[in-house]
């Protein structure tokens, strides 16, 4: 199935419909293919959720980023937040309480 990004957005429902029976939905947007979309497998997902430890951890992408700056830099993190940063075990986390 073909489908315009005015498509989806007018027939969100119907496309998704199609997706899940197992339809392949190429999005596009002006002529040119700017996504696919497929069913997503639930075990497929939960495998790469299982090999990957940081899966779902990063409730905000900018605590990723500023968890890798530290990182890149060999600085220690000054943070209120800890439990966002804790499970990563190269990282030197200083707690401060406001």
């Amino acid at each position: 199935m073909e489908a315009t990004i005015r498509d989806l957005r007018l027939h969100t429902a119907e496309v998704l419909a199609a997706a899940d029976r197992g339809e392949r939905v190429t999005i596009t947007s002006r002529g040119q293919v700017g996504a696919v979309l497929m069913r997503c497998e639930e075990t497929r997902a939960r495998a790469h959720a299982e090999r990957n430890p940081a899966f779902g951890l990063w409730a905000d992408r900018l605590d990723a980023l500023i968890a890798a700056t530290a990182l890149e830099r060999g600085l220690d993190l000054l943070t209120a937040n800890d439990r966002h940063y804790g499970h990563i075990e190269e990282l030197g986390i200083e707690v401060f309480r406001p």
